[in-house]
């Protein structure tokens, strides 16, 4: 399971919405989506399926599956 911080972009695997990680590191974190709707991890987990890392601008790059790596 990815650890998630703020300022992520991560993506929910059964609806596609892309969703902003903020909030505080050592406490609970957030998720604003492309449309407005503010969740919790686990509300959007159970809502619209398993979260994944899509872009951590700490790496200044978008995060890739191991397909598209080469």
């Amino acid at each position: 399971m990815t650890v998630f911080q703020p300022g992520d972009v991560v993506v929910s695997t059964d609806t596609g919405h892309m969703w902003w990680v903020h909030g505080h590191s050592g406490m609970e974190l957030h998720l604003t989506s492309s449309t407005g709707v503010c969740a919790s991890i686990p509300d959007a987990e159970q809502r619209h399926g398993q979260l994944i890392l899509h872009c951590r601008p700490s790496d200044h790059q978008p995060v890739r599956s191991s397909s598209e790596r080469r």
